[in-house]
């Protein structure tokens, strides 16, 4: 799903920065931008703006999902349409308030210009554009499946290879996992490939890989209640999983590790 919130997270892992780091940045709460990624919160055009200094692209893109120069007069009418009261918007396109919802005839001339300052803004003040330091990247495997029973190390199966910053694989063991099925969709699509760090156990809410009764690992949301353990999928097709203590011993239910990070390829 191309959203607003794919395209925040898109430019997250570009960059190597957390949602932690994020909201420091927009001087908000980490919920508030996990709502933005989510897409049960949406940012408004202030915030947008903001967010586009920050992870150094265009309004138009986290917007759209199109650089400026592929934005047509429908493109840019819809955001006219849906941010039409915001002052900021006026300013950013330089039109005047009296032309908001109407429709624009110089279309291409007003997207020139606001290209030409954005521009001469890069020359200007380089904060606005930061460039990111470029760190060495630790390699580690992605696996199309993990089998409970059978050492990380020993599966030979490895599809791929992704890379990791040193500051993140110096908190743990990861791996990386091609996601099979719907079961997480919107968020986590088929194909995706989610980052995981080892360990036994998460919090309430963290996306986990676990396996069940010596399956497949799955990839799930975990919730832990006083009688037992859940595991959520995103998808309401799904129901969710409950597990009571004597299960959780018997079946086993054994929690593999965290997903820290999800990654999408876009052909």
């Amino acid at each position: 799903m191309d959203t607003i919130g794919s395209r925040l997270k898109l430019m997250l892992v570009k960059l190597g920065m957390n949602q932690k780091e994020l909201a420091e940045k927009l001087n908000v709460s980490q919920s508030t931008v996990n709502g933005y990624t989510r897409n049960y919160r949406e940012p408004d055009m202030d915030t947008i703006i903001r967010l586009s200094k920050i992870l150094n692209t265009s309004v138009e893109y986290l917007i759209t999902g199109k650089n400026i120069d592929k934005i047509t007069s429908s493109d840019f009418n819809k955001i006219i349409e849906k941010y039409d009261n915001s002052q900021t918007l006026q300013k950013q396109i330089n039109i005047a308030e009296s032309d908001i919802g109407l429709k624009l005839i110089n279309i291409d001339e007003k997207l020139q210009e606001l290209q030409e300052q954005k521009e001469k803004a890069k020359k200007i003040d380089p904060i606005i554009f930061p460039t990111k330091k470029r760190r060495n990247g630790i390699k580690i495997p992605v696996y199309g499946y993990v089998a409970a029973g059978v050492p990380i190390e020993a599966i030979e199966d490895i599809l791929d290879y992704e890379e990791i910053d040193e500051e993140l694989a110096e908190t743990g063991e990861f791996f990386a996992l091609k996601i099979k099925g719907n079961s997480m969709e919107p968020y986590i699509m088929q194909e995706d490939i989610v980052i995981v760090r080892k360990q036994p156990t998460a919090e309430n809410g963290e996306i986990v890989i676990a396996f069940i009764n010596g399956d497949e690992a799955t990839c799930k949301k975990i919730k832990r209640t006083s009688e037992g353990i859940m595991f959520i999928s995103f998808n309401s097709a799904y129901e969710p999983m409950y597990y009571s203590r004597n299960e959780v011993n018997d079946l086993p239910v054994v929690i593999l590790g965290k997903v820290i990070e999800m990654r999408r390829t876009f052909n």
